[in-house]
């Protein structure tokens, strides 16, 4: 019966790709669903039962912020003050262990993405966050709003990072709507409404920094790190989701996240394309052959990142489960190994030599190492990588954020961004890749609205007959958008843009949103970036000569 259900997604599949119309706007009805906007969900929060947080399942409450603010602060208060007593107490003495395996209980929150772990200190440091914004809301009635407006910024931040990073059920007999809606391109839509609307000076300084910063009229150097690359060890596997394989190092005093795969271009030129039009985008950096000191959980831990399942449904019930997980040997990512003598091995050598017992489908454990070989080796020299900056004191982040959240698809900073995502071909603009951050100042923490990976990019960013990619640039559109005539019955057209270079892998209202205003604000910033600071960003990711000048 399961195959018969599933012969028949696939069906629904195969007809919707070839019958899909690519330059009609179709009109979907919106889906229902709860967004935390002030002037849609009367000011409804969730934040946690304090009654259930030291138990193995933590639960959420529903807080009416025009009801029930005095009990909703009292549940931040009570939070706050169980973390420092017991928390800040542990970790003081060095006896913090957290032996009880939580997770987050009700709707919408499924393992392994529903982990809580009350040490959190993004978590921690967003409630604080909140605490002082309800009692700025009671001192500044007049920005009562906008107080309210980041109180409800935070916590939905908080609520998203127990939810998967995408979405995990798809019901079989929907699947024709979601795929026409995911193979339509994004239309440019006339002003409206929502082109008249002024984002509040405090609510776009979350989004976009609006002066450029003097660092950034030299792309090669700007976001560039420096960093004692000598000194470099293993620090932890990666355990969060994707596609690629990576870890996170320690060189001297600073930390990073090691990434290997398609992203190896595109991660340092968006870091720095974003950035300099004041978007908050972590720092990303490409190196050719960085050398790290060997160390056995390299390689026992490289497949530990995570994997989320998808359910196709019939009715309601799982018909198929897929697991979107593909393991890689870990010597693919070596260039070679440097031994304690200066003599250097290919990977292929090493492994040969390394390894008494290899299967590709499972972890080593101590037993399938040579432990007279490892005496010898020094250190790996990986293929060429990008590294992210992990440590900055100055910024912590709480949670992600979708486009569809609260009411982000009434600032034009969100809607815009789908016109940068076009040009530098950024298909992968989603939960798993946003975040709200709190950056410490003078002042006290700031808000800050940003883009946690911008890595995709540089490649093919339409679906079709060949998969998206990125940083293969001979595989970009050479156009973007394109105008056609849009039907408004009695003989009357209407012209009409439409982003022809991107199609999003998550769907989201927001940047269908986008309008005329938007595209002018989104491409005046990019109009700043000169020939030279491309042709600078691109000579900084790693590109070829060739390649450089094709892009």
């Amino acid at each position: 019966m399961n195959k018969y259900f599933l012969i028949l997604a696939f069906f629904f599949v195969f007809s919707c790709t070839t019958v899909a119309p690519k330059n009609v706007a179709l009109n979907f009805p919106e889906i229902s669903q709860r967004s935390v906007s002030s002037n849609v969900n009367k000011n409804l929060v969730d934040f946690f039962d304090i009654s259930t947080i030291e138990n193995e399942s933590v639960k959420l409450k529903e807080y009416n912020l025009n009801t029930q603010m005095t009990e909703f602060k009292n549940s931040v208060e009570q939070y706050i003050g169980l973390y420092e007593v017991k928390i800040k107490a542990m970790k003081k003495n060095k006896q913090f262990d957290q032996n009880v395996k939580q997770q987050i209980e009700g709707k919408g929150f499924k393992s392994p993405s529903n982990g809580f772990d009350f040490s959190d200190t993004g978590v921690y440091l967003g409630v604080r966050k909140i605490l002082a914004l309800i009692d700025e809301a009671d001192k500044n009635p007049e920005r009562k709003d906008v107080k309210i407006f980041q109180i409800e910024q935070l916590t939905q931040a908080i609520y998203q990072k127990y939810t998967p990073p995408i979405k995990s059920d798809y019901e079989i007999l929907a699947l024709p709507i979601t795929i026409l809606r995911q193979l339509n391109y994004t239309t440019v839509n006339a002003n409206n409404d929502l082109s008249t609307i002024s984002t509040d000076p405090e609510i776009h300084k979350e989004f976009v920094t609006d002066e450029i910063e003097k660092e950034a009229s030299n792309f090669f150097s700007y976001k560039f790190v420096n960093f004692d690359y000598e000194n470099c060890g293993y620090l932890k596997s990666k355990k969060g989701y994707g596609v690629h394989s990576g870890f996170q190092i320690k060189c001297g005093e600073q930390s990073f996240k090691v990434k290997f795969g398609g992203e190896i271009y595109s991660g340092p030129f968006n870091t720095r394309i974003y950035s300099s039009l004041g978007y908050k985008v972590p720092t990303i950096n490409y190196f050719e052959a960085l050398k790290v000191k060997y160390d056995r959980r390299i390689i026992q831990e490289y497949n530990q990142r995570a994997a989320m399942p998808v359910n196709i449904t019939f009715a309601s019930k799982n018909v198929y489960e897929y697991v979107g997980f593909v393991r890689r040997d870990p010597f693919l990512d070596f260039a070679k190994f440097i031994m304690k003598d200066g003599s250097e091995l290919t990977a292929a050598e090493a492994k040969s030599k390394l390894m008494l017992k290899y299967d590709k489908n499972l972890d080593p454990v101590t037993e399938d190492f040579s432990a007279d070989f490892e005496l010898q080796i020094d250190s790996i020299i990986l293929t060429p990588v990008t590294l992210t900056l992990k440590e900055n004191k100055n910024s912590v982040e709480v949670g992600p954020w979708r486009a569809d959240d609260l009411n982000y698809s009434k600032f034009k900073e969100i809607r815009a961004l789908m016109v940068l995502s076009a040009w530098i071909g950024n298909f992968d603009v989603r939960k798993d890749n946003l975040a709200v951050y709190l950056e410490s100042s003078g002042s006290g923490a700031n808000i800050k609205v940003g883009i946690s990976d911008a890595g995709a990019g540089l490649g093919k960013a339409t679906m079709g007959l060949s998969k998206i990619s990125s940083s293969e640039v001979d595989k970009m559109v050479w156009e973007v958008s394109e105008t056609y005539r849009d039907s408004k019955g009695d003989g009357e057209f209407s012209n009409r843009i439409q982003l022809i270079g991107l199609m999003n892998i998550e769907i989201n209202r927001a940047f269908e949103s986008i309008n005329i205003s938007d595209a002018q604000w989104m491409l005046s910033k990019m109009c700043r970036i000169s020939k030279e600071n491309l042709i600078e960003g691109l000579v900084a990711s790693g590109m070829s000569s060739a390649e450089v000048v094709l892009a």
